[in-house]
This record gives C-alpha cells, structure tokens and sequence, in this order.
C-alpha cells in the first residue's frame, strides 16, 4: 500500500492504529505524534517519514526501513527492530529502552540523547552514529560497529565495550566525560587501532544500507 493509498484509506487519523499495518508504504508521510503502541509494522516502508513524539511502544518493526525518517522525541519502548533500517534517521531524544535492534542498520543515525537502556544491539551497524550524551546502561553491544561514532558523554556503565568495535579515542572521551568511568582503552592486538569484538555476518535487506562509511578492514 502506498502513502497515497494509505492516506485515501483514513490511515493519517488516530483510529488508523487499529488497522493492520504489515509491510505498509507510508514513505514521506507526516503523521506527528501519532499512536501506534503495539502495531504490526514489520518490512513496513517509513523512509522520509515524519515521525516526531509518536508513541511506538512495542511495536513490531523486523526489516522495516525508516531510513532518513524523523522520530525527535518518540516512545519506542520495548519495540522489536531486528534487521531494521535507521539509516540517517534522525532519533535525538528518542526512547528505545529495552529494544531488540539485532543486525539493525544504523550508520549514520542521530541518536543523540537517546534512551537505549537494556537495549539489544548485537551486531548492530552503529558507525558514525551519534550518540552524544546517550544512556546506554545494560546495553548489549555484542559485535557492534561503532566505528567512528561519536559517544561523548555517553553513560556506559555496565557495557561490555570490548565486545564491539570501537576506536579508543572514542572511549578515552567516554571516560573523560562519565562520571565512574575508569576503563583505559586496551591496543589492538592486530594493530588496527580499533577494537574489533566477535561479529558474526550480516548483509543489509535494503540496498542503500550498505552505503559505505569508508573501507572496513
């Protein structure tokens, strides 16, 4: 279903979160803050889309692409974002606490001040993200890309940060900038001069997810 259709259809009005939104194509659509909580909107198509202060919370969002969307401030608590695409989204502000982003892709996302308490990120593409001032306390960072990603004041307590890739200016920053923070970034033993954790293989669903952010080793 496309914007327009979706539109046509009654979708922009609140009582459009009782319907069935499963791989709907609602691209470039300005539906402000409103409630989806719990929706089905799995390999949905939200690029473009405008999203600010929108209730989200536990909402199925597996393969859905909300590249260059706009969600300044929306509630996405306990959502499901496996395989997503966030690609350039801006998020600042936004709560994603105790989310599933397993395999998302996120390169080059505003994530700034954002909530991702207890959040799964395993294997997530986080690279040049940023994340100034986020809290990622309890995180799961598995395998994460977070080359290049700027964490100045971001909360890392009880983050296992070896088990991502990240570069250690990035961390020494962290750990000038929150409180408690006292790990010293550890060498590369390959001399790479990042640190490089288990990743497993990923590929992205969408064909603009895979935009480089620059060479990978």
């Amino acid at each position: 279903m496309s914007a327009r259709n979706a539109m046509a259809h009654g979708f922009e009005r609140p009582e459009w979160s009782t319907q069935s939104l499963r791989a709907v194509d609602l691209s470039g659509a300005r539906l402000g803050s409103v409630d989806l909580a719990h929706r089905d909107l799995c390999a949905a198509r939200l690029r473009a889309t405008f999203l600010e202060r929108a209730t989200l919370d536990g909402c199925l969002l597996d393969l859905a692409d909300l590249s260059e969307a706009w969600l300044l401030g929306a509630s996405m608590e306990a959502v499901s974002l496996r395989e997503g695409c966030l690609l350039e989204a801006g998020m600042s502000g936004v709560i994603l606490r105790g989310s599933d982003l397993t395999d998302a892709h996120m390169l080059r996302a505003d994530l700034s001040a954002s909530d991702l308490r207890d959040c799964v990120l395993v294997r997530a593409d986080l690279r040049e993200c940023n994340l100034r001032g986020a809290d990622l306390r309890g995180a799961d960072l598995q395998g994460a890309d977070l080359f290049g990603a700027d964490l100045r004041g971001a909360d890392l307590r009880n983050v296992d940060v070896w088990a991502a890739r990240i570069h250690p200016d990035a961390l020494l920053d962290v750990c000038r900038s929150t409180a408690g923070a006292s790990a010293r970034p550890r060498a590369d033993p390959l001399g790479r001069g990042f640190f490089t954790g288990r990743q497993g293989g990923r590929g992205a669903p969408f064909p603009d997810c895979g935009r480089d952010a620059g060479p990978r080793p």
